[in-house]
């Protein structure tokens, strides 16, 4: 009899070990995703601030395409004369 609560202690023992292990585990994970969240909320004001900063930089370039009549075309010209300028004399 003695043999059959030493065996039942030690089962109770190695399922209180197996708990704290569980806690341990669920205590590591709910810090993790914990950290995720924030890090996912961070992530989140990051992307909306620099949409919003794109945003801007498009309504700049729209206004000065509009004030300045820039196009594509003149941006391809702009391009081709840079090019040949920066040829050496000899090579054009």
């Amino acid at each position: 009899m003695a043999e059959v609560a030493i065996g039942f202690a030690a089962s109770v023992a190695g399922l209180a070990a197996f708990g704290i292990q569980i806690v341990a585990t669920l205590n590591t994970f709910t810090t993790s995703f914990s950290r995720a969240e924030q890090q996912i909320k961070d992530l989140s004001a990051d992307i909306a601030l620099t949409s919003s900063i794109l945003e801007s930089i498009s309504k700049m370039i729209k206004e000065y395409e509009d004030q300045f009549e820039l196009t594509v075309d003149n941006f391809v010209t702009a391009r081709d004369m840079c090019e040949r300028n920066s040829e050496p004399y000899g090579q054009r």
